[in-house]
C-alpha cells in the first residue's frame, strides 16, 4: 500500500492524475450540460401513486410493494427517505437522480480506464453513454430511479473484479459478500437489476478464472440463483398478505410466454435500437429505422467477434462477459414486456426510454473495450484530435438535435389546479360546519380510484394536516362504494372519504 502510494506521487503517478482529470472532467461536463435541465422536472405518473402510498399506506406495506413486476425494496426505501427529506417538493428528488447519474458516469470512466488502459476511450465512453438521449427516461421520472441505482450497483461490482481479473487474484470473503449485498440492492431497484443478479454468477466466473477453491466447480455466489426466485416470491406473498392484494395469483405468467417469435424480435430490436442511438447520440433522423438498427448491430458484432479471436484471454472475457449482461438486460425488458408493446404498437420499443439505462452503459463498454484494439493503429496526437473533435461534434448536434426534456408541465398544473380548488372550496365553505368536498379524478393518474382516489390522494401527498383546517373537519364526498371501502384501509383516507349519505350525519342539527 505505501509503495502504491508512493508510485502515485511520482511525476509519473501524477502526471497520470493529471491526464485522468483532463479527460474525467468534460464527460461529466457534458453529461451535466445535458441533463441539468431534468432537476426543474415535476412528479409523473406513478410518483403519485407512490407519494400517495408513502402518506397512506402502514411503512412496511409500501416498502414491500412490487409493480409492473419489478421487486421495488430498495427503491420503495429510497423513495421514502427522500420524501421524509425533502417533502413533497420534486426538486430534492431529481437533483438525486441528476447526482447519481453524474457519479454514474464517473464510476464508468474509472472502469473503462482499467479495462483499455485509455484514458481518452474511458472520456469518450463515459460522455457517450453520460450524454445518451435514452437516459432521460430513466432520470426524468423518478419512479424509475431504481434503474439508475442498478447502473450504480453494477459500475461499483465490476470495478473491483476488473482490477482482480488483471491482477489474476480471487476476491476476498469480504468483497464477496460486499458483491452479493449489491446484487441484492439491484435486484429490488427495477427489473433489469434482477437479471445483472442472476447472471452476476456467470459473469464472475467468466471474470475470474483465477477464482480458484472448492467453489469454482460451481459459479461464485451461486446461491443468488435461489435466494432470488425465494425472494420475489417472499416479498410478493408479504405484500399479499399485508394489502390483501394477491399479485402473483393475478399475474398472468403463461401470457408472458405465448408469442416466442414477439420477444425475440423486440429482444433484437431493442439491441439494435440502443447501440445505434448510442452511436448517433443526439443525431437521429426520421430515416434511420429498423433497417438501419440492424445493419448497424450486425456490423459491430461482426467486428467484435473478429476482435474477440485475436485478443488476448483477458480481452476476451471482458467481451464475454459485457455481452452477456447486455444480452439478460434486454432479455429480460423483452420477455415481460413483448405481449403489452407487441399489442399497442410494434414500433414502441423507441419511445421506451426507461428501458435502456442499464444496457446502454454496458454497450458503451463493449464499443470501448474493442475501439481498444485499434488504438496502437493511431498515434497519441491523432487519438487525442479525434476525441477533441467528437467532443465539439457531441456539442453541435447537442445544440441543434437535442431533444427537450419533458418536465410534466401538465402534471404539475394539473396538481396546482387540483390544489387550488381544493383550498377554494375551503376557503368559501359556510362556517361553523365541516368543510364538504366532491371528490374528483386526478387526470395526471389515471388509475383505479380504488388505488388512487383522485383529488383526496393528492390533498393527502401535498397537505401535512389531514383532517382539519383552523379546527375545521374536511371530508371528501365520494359516491363509488369500492373506492370508499379501499379508502378504509388507508391511514389518511380512512377518514377523510365519506359516502354521500353520511355528508347529512357529519352536518349535525
Amino acid at each position: 500500500m505505501q509503495a502504491a502510494a508512493a508510485a502515485d506521487s511520482s511525476p509519473a503517478g501524477v502526471r497520470r492524475w493529471v491526464i485522468d482529470a483532463a479527460c474525467l472532467l468534460p464527460a461529466i461536463a457534458v453529461t451535466a450540460l445535458t441533463y441539468y435541465p431534468i432537476t426543474h422536472n415535476y412528479f409523473f405518473a406513478d410518483d403519485f401513486l407512490n407519494l400517495f402510498k408513502i402518506v397512506n399506506d402502514p411503512l412496511l406495506q409500501y416498502l414491500v410493494t412490487p409493480n409492473g413486476g419489478h421487486l421495488l425494496l430498495t427503491r420503495n426505501a429510497i423513495f421514502y427517505l427522500t420524501f421524509r427529506l425533502f417533502g413533497p417538493s420534486p426538486e430534492g428528488f431529481y437533483w438525486c437522480a441528476f447526482l447519481t447519474h453524474l457519479v454514474n458516469v464517473g464510476l464508468l470512466y474509472w472502469l473503462i480506464r482499467r479495462m483499455t488502459s485509455s484514458a481518452l476511450l474511458a472520456s469518450f465512453g463515459a460522455a457517450s453513454w453520460g450524454t445518451s438521449p435514452l437516459s432521460q427516461g430513466s432520470l426524468g421520472w423518478y419512479a424509475v430511479y431504481g434503474h439508475v441505482l442498478v447502473a450504480t450497483a453494477l459500475l461499483i461490482i465490476l470495478l473491483p473484479a476488473q482490477r482482480l481479473a488483471a491482477d489474476g487474484r480471487s476476491p476476498s470473503r469480504r468483497l464477496q459478500w460486499g458483491w452479493y449485498a449489491l446484487a441484492l440492492v439491484a435486484a429490488t431497484s427495477f427489473g433489469t437489476g434482477l437479471a445483472i443478479a442472476l447472471l452476476l454468477p456467470f459473469v464472475l466466473a467468466i471474470l475470474l478464472p483465477h477464482w480458484r477453491g472448492r467453489s469454482w466447480r460451481r459459479p461464485p455466489l451461486v446461491s443468488l440463483l435461489v435466494v432470488l426466485p425465494a425472494l420475489y416470491v417472499g416479498l410478493n406473498l408479504l405484500y399479499a398478505h399485508l394489502a390483501d392484494d394477491n399479485l402473483l395469483a393475478r399475474t398472468p405468467w403463461l401470457a408472458l410466454f405465448s408469442d416466442p417469435a414477439g420477444i425475440v424480435g423486440l429482444w433484437l430490436k431493442l439491441i439494435c435500437f440502443g447501440l445505434t442511438r448510442l452511436l448517433l447520440g443526439f443525431y437521429f433522423p426520421s430515416w434511420a429505422g429498423a433497417p438501419l438498427w440492424y445493419v448497424v448491430a450486425a456490423a459491430f458484432a461482426a467486428i467484435a467477434v473478429l476482435v474477440a479471436r485475436r485478443a488476448p484471454p483477458l480481452i476476451r472475457r471482458q467481451l464475454a462477459a459485457c455481452a452477456l449482461l447486455t444480452l439478460g438486460c434486454y432479455a429480460i425488458i423483452a420477455t415481460a414486456r413483448a405481449v403489452l408493446v407487441i399489442a399497442i404498437s410494434p414500433r414502441l420499443v423507441t419511445e421506451l426510454l426507461r428501458y435502456h439505462y442499464v444496457a446502454q452503459l454496458l454497450l458503451a463498454l463493449l464499443v470501448c473495450i474493442v475501439l481498444a484494439r485499434f488504438g496502437p493503429l493511431l498515434p497519441a496526437t491523432a487519438k487525442l484530435l479525434l476525441l477533441i473533435g467528437w467532443y465539439a461534434l457531441t456539442l453541435l448536434s447537442y445544440a441543434r438535435f437535442a431533444p427537450a426534456i419533458d418536465h410534466h408541465d401538465t402534471a404539475r398544473a394539473g396538481t396546482a389546479l387540483a390544489m387550488a380548488t381544493i383550498q377554494r372550496s375551503i376557503v368559501t365553505a359556510p362556517g361553523g360546519q365541516p368543510i364538504f368536498i366532491a371528490n374528483r379524478g386526478f387526470a395526471q393518474l389515471p388509475f383505479d380510484p380504488a388505488q388512487f382516489p383522485g383529488w383526496a390522494a393528492v390533498f393527502t401527498i401535498f397537505h401535512p394536516v389531514n383532517h382539519t383546517i383552523d379546527g375545521r373537519r374536511i371530508f371528501f364526498v365520494e359516491p363509488a362504494p369500492e373506492v370508499l371501502a379501499a379508502a378504509k384501509r388507508g391511514k389518511r383516507t380512512a377518514p377523510l372519504l365519506i359516502s354521500p349519505e353520511q355528508v347529512k350525519a357529519k352536518r349535525g342539527p
